[in-house]
């Protein structure tokens, strides 16, 4: 229980920063804008899912390694993440190349216009893959709490980023706000 019941506040927050890109959109521009962005964020979100399967594989073992004591194990983990982060970093600058490409083969290019914001988000994908990677470690050493208090900080982070910058940029400044959130979020 005592695991649970803060993940339910804390996906809360990720269920605004999911939302409130889309809603400020619809606010302030049109609704085709809200359907370039939905591509760019949907894609983000691929990636994201892939990402969180770190979490899923290294969460039982860093468990153990705590439980056994092996405290050395989780630090030569931790050690990894910097390589693991660079391996990702040259992922992203593929996936920035590629993007157009990707858009236009899984959709069409009338959603050309997503890919200044889907960029935005590739990029954003760096700071979530290094919190992700750091997740195991949180979540083994019982500081649900923490990160859950994490998570809505982020999204208050990407309510006011979205409320300042969609009206003036459009759409990439609901890309930047999510940017601005998952940094955020890495440094706390």
């Amino acid at each position: 229980w005592s695991f649970s019941w803060p993940q339910f506040f804390g996906f809360s927050g990720l269920y605004i920063i999911n939302y409130i890109d889309l809603f400020v959109i619809r606010k302030f521009l049109t609704i085709s804008d809200v359907g370039i962005y939905n591509v760019a964020y949907n894609g983000f979100m691929i990636i994201s899912g892939v990402i969180l399967i770190i979490n899923t594989l290294f969460m039982p073992l860093i468990i153990e390694y705590r439980t056994k004591k092996k405290y050395h194990l989780i630090e030569s983990y931790m050690k990894k993440i910097p390589l693991y982060s660079i391996v990702w970093l040259i992922l992203i600058f593929f996936g920035l190349f590629l993007s157009k490409y990707v858009i236009v083969f899984f959709f069409s290019e009338k959603y050309l216009l997503s890919i200044p914001s889907f960029n935005i988000l590739i990029i954003t994908s760096f700071f979530y893959f290094i919190s992700i990677c750091y997740l195991p470690i949180i979540n083994a050493y019982d500081l649900i709490i923490h990160i859950q208090l994490i998570n809505l900080i982020k999204s208050i982070v990407n309510i006011i980023a979205d409320f300042i910058l969609v009206p003036k940029i459009g759409i990439i400044g609901a890309a930047y706000g999510t940017m601005i959130s998952y940094a955020v979020g890495l440094l706390l």
